[in-house]
């Protein structure tokens, strides 16, 4: 599977999960869990991921770029998919699905110092 982007929506225990191909087709739309995040990233051929900044963003990040991917953050207020109306699981899905769009404005590229 030839994933070009993965967007993770980072939260306290289970993690949404939207990886697409250069074409933009869904290969993978799952939900995993903290402990299971890794081991999926882990299986994937290494990619851009996106993920919102927040709180354990750093840890994740660190975790992720071990495994060969890149990774890009996108400021909490800036994330799309915030103002869905359909409830917390739909907003869930759209947060993931967004931030595998890293490219939109409103991303930002890690910093090396």
């Amino acid at each position: 599977m030839k994933l070009k982007t993965i967007g993770i929506d980072l939260a306290k225990d289970v993690f949404g999960v939207h990886g697409v191909d250069i074409g933009g087709k869904t290969l993978v739309h799952k939900c995993v869990t903290r402990k299971h995040l890794l081991g999926l990233l882990a299986k994937l051929e290494p990619c851009l991921v996106g993920m919102e900044a927040c709180g354990s963003a750093h840890h994740w990040a660190r975790e992720i770029e071990k495994l060969g991917h890149r990774r890009r953050s996108a400021a909490e207020k800036k994330a799309p998919g915030r103002d869905h109306p359909g409830g917390k699981k739909a907003i869930i899905a759209g947060d993931e699905e967004a931030l595998g769009g890293t490219q939109k404005e409103g991303f930002v590229s890690p910093q090396r110092h």
